[in-house]
């Protein structure tokens, strides 16, 4: 996308979010009272960011034309487990959300 625009007026920024705080799971409307209850838990133990914040990290980072932003602290942890080994960040990846969603 960034190459074929590259040359007019329109700007990307490629936003790589961590754990942000948006109850995705209840609002999907496929959750069940027990999975929410489950996500709830688990969020306690895994720090999110809130919604807010994270949108204005992204807002910030789209004004200022930056080409890529990590929203949140476990967005910059996984980045560096990802370049370093991008299977195992996967693998980090699916345990956590297993966790959350039952």
């Amino acid at each position: 996308l960034y190459a074929e625009l590259k040359d007019t007026h329109v700007g990307v920024t490629v936003i790589h979010p961590g754990a942000v705080n948006t109850h995705i799971m209840s609002n999907s409307g496929v959750s069940t009272r027990q999975q929410e209850s489950e996500s709830r838990a688990a969020s306690k133990n895994m720090p999110t960011l809130s919604a807010q914040k994270a949108a204005a990290q992204m807002i910030s980072a789209i004004e200022e034309n930056k080409f890529r932003v990590l929203v949140g602290k476990d967005a910059r942890m996984l980045d560096k487990l990802y370049r370093f080994s991008p299977r195992k960040a996967v693998d980090i990846i699916v345990k956590k959300m297993a966790g959350m969603v039952r």
